[in-house]
């Protein structure tokens, strides 16, 4: 083998940062180009505490803070499905998980194979579920501290 190939000069090749204005020479769109495209577009944002929101992207900010206008909040379970309106929603950029355009066509198709139901119905359902889970967690937190684990007993978000 010969010597160690030298490392680039600087600038050819070396990382630099993300110019997030505009697509890069392979055409990849940046977020702040792609966020910047869908204002005025349906969306659907999914939140750190796991709630979805559907709405329209009216405006948005540095730290990716988003008012969202005629927005729903859709809950699922199993084969059910509820909504609820919320209005004119302002989320705050670090609870934002996932941000996606919404295809209407695709959404409806996938809207007919479940069963809509009042949203207090399933509101009530996924409370159970998260009692019962919550419940579940401290039983077995207990277990674990009293074998000398180190258990946080303090609620904590999804992500």
């Amino acid at each position: 083998m010969g010597a160690p190939a030298a490392p680039p000069p600087h600038g050819a090749g070396a990382a630099r940062p993300l110019e997030l204005t505009h697509r890069d020479a392979n055409k990849q769109a940046r977020p702040a180009w792609w966020i910047a495209s869908t204002v005025e577009q349906k969306l659907l944002v999914i939140l750190r505490d796991g709630r979805k929101l559907i709405g329209y992207l009216r405006t948005y900010d540095q730290f990716a803070n988003l008012v969202l206008q005629d927005t729903m909040e859709r809950m699922y379970h199993s084969d059910t499905y509820g909504e609820e309106y919320r209005g004119m929603f302002v989320v705050r950029g670090e609870n934002v998980v996932l941000l996606g355009e919404l295809d209407e066509e695709k959404e409806a198709r996938h809207l007919t194979s479940l069963r809509e139901v009042p949203s207090a119905e399933i509101n009530a359902v996924l409370k159970a579920e998260a009692d019962a889970r919550k419940k579940a967690d401290l039983a077995i937190g207990k277990i674990l501290h009293a074998r000398g684990f180190c258990v946080d007993f303090a609620e904590t978000d999804h992500y």
